[in-house]
């Protein structure tokens, strides 16, 4: 995205601050956020695509990872090291024959009896005719690749985008982030370097991911309280008050430590089976003071979530 297209996204002009840019990109949202559009299937699927083009407007401008406003390669001035100067007097690559008048005097002069140069070009054949490839980038940081032909000894410029692998990259960029599209494909380490690196999120983000996490608790809730119900259904209380209060334990272990609590999870299943109560087992005081505990711990977690997203959702409406 140009930065003329993107400061027109977000109804800025030209030296607008950072502050101005997040101040106008959650202006523009909330405004544009498909939520508002209730059950109509067009007006949501208009307002997620204007919501990308403001996300994507906004990162280009906090990144400054704009497209240059008008290409310059192909000139001696806006672009000198993707000039070509025997292009542009010939019209062609020097090293394949400027005319036939330039081949046949080449011919003449390689002294070739055997006929192997049928071009009569003294620089065709090995090792001029391998192919190979250089890269320049013009003033605007424009990369090009060329590359020559085996078949004709001509060089071409590319795009870039066909045959050069970097074609994209922008050092003003991280390409681990969340908002970053790569041109040449998604990057399959990004999830990798997410894990151990994570980047910043954008309100609507943390928004998912707290009702993401709170559906996640309220389901395990539902669960716990449906083993303890068959439990006690089944005239095994203590089993049922056992497995609700293991299965908390092992839930606020997993919140603290994510992956990690893997490492703990045979000698933590093992300590599970050895202190299972047995199905005609007394209730004593300890189990109810621990069920208590794990009933405590899922009230505070479901309202610490509610709590986020009520924050969140104040954020996105300043």
């Amino acid at each position: 995205m140009k930065k003329s297209t993107a400061l027109k996204t977000l109804g800025l002009s030209e030296g607008a601050s950072d502050e101005d840019i997040k101040k106008a990109h959650r202006k523009l949202i909330i405004e544009n956020h498909p939520d508002k559009f209730g059950q109509d299937a067009t007006a949501r699927a208009k307002a997620e695509e204007k919501t990308k083009l403001i996300n994507e407007a906004r990162d280009v401008l906090l990144n400054h990872s704009w497209d240059p406003e008008y290409a310059s390669a192909g000139t001696a001035y806006g672009a000198p090291f993707s000039y070509d100067p025997f292009a542009a007097a010939y019209g062609q690559n020097p090293f394949g024959g400027r005319s036939a008048g330039y081949a046949a005097k080449s011919q003449g002069s390689a002294g070739n009896p055997r006929g192997t140069n049928p071009s009569g070009n003294p620089f065709n054949g090995w090792p001029f005719g391998e192919t190979f490839v250089w890269t320049t980038w013009d003033s605007s940081g424009q990369q090009h690749t060329y590359t020559s032909s085996t078949s004709t000894g001509r060089t071409g410029a590319t795009g870039g985008t066909n045959q050069d692998p970097f074609a994209g990259f922008n050092p003003y960029v991280n390409p681990f982030s969340s908002s970053y599209t790569s041109r040449a494909g998604n990057d399959p380490f990004s999830s990798l370097f997410n894990m151990f690196f994570p980047q910043e999120k954008t309100l609507e983000d943390l928004l998912k991911e707290a009702k993401k996490d709170l559906g996640l608790d309220v389901k395990l809730i539902a669960v716990k309280l449906i083993l303890l119900a068959l439990a006690f259904a089944l005239s095994v209380p203590a089993t049922g008050l056992f497995l609700y209060t293991i299965i908390s334990i092992g839930q606020g272990v997993w919140k603290r430590l994510r992956y990690l609590s893997l490492i703990f999870l045979v000698p933590f299943a093992m300590l599970a089976l050895i202190f299972a109560p047995a199905g005609t087992a007394y209730i004593g005081l300890i189990p109810f003071i621990l069920f208590g505990c794990a009933v405590i711990f899922d009230i505070q977690n479901v309202y610490r979530h509610a709590k986020r997203i009520r924050d969140i959702k104040r954020k996105m409406n300043e």
